[in-house]
């Protein structure tokens, strides 16, 4: 099972228990917190509502009750009605599901953090909740140097002014391995996954490393200065899906029904919209990764289309005709 698809369900049963603790703070539900409504608000069916509510009651033996007179659940721990800076067991729990779901996040240091926390848990719901993590598809992280020493080691790095020396293992099989030296830029984040920016020295340009995929870092006494013109929050802002690249300037037609999608996808700092008419807007931005990017472009199918750069236009013309004929 996937990374994604066990966060999902830990997301999905957390929504529900997050729901019936603080109904009172949900008007929808208009006193009624009954399987249809709880269904409605998380996304799911009634049966999947059960299941994850069974789950939260035996395996997890949390405080839901269904109140048959109300037709509604509640739920009343007496652990929790005194105010204390203590974690409770809720937020140990989305604590976990953060960094059991996190591909940013892994290693000693990170397992260690783990353990802490269900050290925090009596030991009869401990065992239960490992057993639910378990039934829910989580694997253990490799338990190597992790993400947290590697961050450290960047920072300083960067203070000194050194280059790194990466040993880094490529997205490819083709690849292998690579032994890296690269001049640290910064560390950023995208959605659930840890990024080092820093200029190759070999290949004389920046490059987006996974923080995941690092097996090794080294500080060099070899030189290196980040460019004072650099920004980093600027450079994110323009690699789609951080991928790396030549920086490209596009141009294109859009339905004025994707401006919410445009607006939500780009960074206002960065784009122009002008209005061509009633029906389209023009949008100008400037993106690395053009080639990930183009399969975005296909995706919306009519609703878009390309105006400049020419060879952009040009290479989703041949797309569209090679995919015609494959299905003809």
């Amino acid at each position: 099972m996937s990374d994604q698809q066990y966060s999902t369900k830990f997301k999905r049963m957390m929504a529900i228990l997050k729901v019936i603790e603080h109904q009172d703070k949900y008007d929808e539900v208009g006193g009624k917190l009954n399987r249809s409504n709880l269904a409605k608000m998380i996304g799911v069916s009634t049966r999947t509502v059960d299941r994850y509510i069974k789950v939260l009651k035996n395996e997890l033996d949390l405080p839901i009750t269904y109140n048959r007179d109300t037709k509604t659940y509640e739920y009343f721990d007496k652990s929790m009605e005194k105010e204390n800076n203590n974690l409770n067991k809720n937020e140990i729990l989305l604590l976990l599901m953060f960094l059991d779901s996190s591909k940013s996040f892994n290693g000693l240091e990170i397992t260690n953090i783990k353990e802490k926390l269900l050290n925090k848990l009596p030991k009869s719901f401990k065992n239960r909740l490992e057993e639910v993590r378990k039934n829910f598809g989580y694997t253990k992280l490799k338990e190597a140097k992790g993400n947290l020493t590697f961050v450290e080691q960047i920072q300083k790095a960067i203070l000194r002014e050194k280059v790194i020396e990466l040993d880094y293992e490529a997205a490819y099989k083709s690849d292998l391995n690579k032994k890296r030296k690269v001049i640290p830029y910064g560390v950023t984040w995208d959605n659930d996954k840890g990024y080092f920016i820093g200029k190759d020295v070999e290949d004389d340009k920046i490059i987006n490393y996974r923080l995941d995929r690092i097996n090794d870092i080294k500080i060099t006494e070899e030189p290196g200065i980040i460019p004072e013109d650099f920004n980093i929050d600027e450079y994110v802002s323009k690699c789609w899906k951080m991928f790396f690249g030549d920086l490209t300037k596009i141009k294109l037609e859009v339905d004025n029904n994707l401006l919410p999608l445009m607006k939500d996808k780009f960074n206002p700092e960065y784009y122009k919209i002008t209005e061509k008419d009633e029906n389209n807007f023009i949008f100008e931005t400037e993106i690395r990764g053009v080639n990930l990017f183009k399969g975005w472009l296909l995706s919306l199918k009519t609703q878009i289309k390309v105006l400049d750069p020419k060879f952009l236009r040009d290479e989703l013309i041949m797309d569209a005709k090679n995919i015609i004929s494959m299905y003809e």
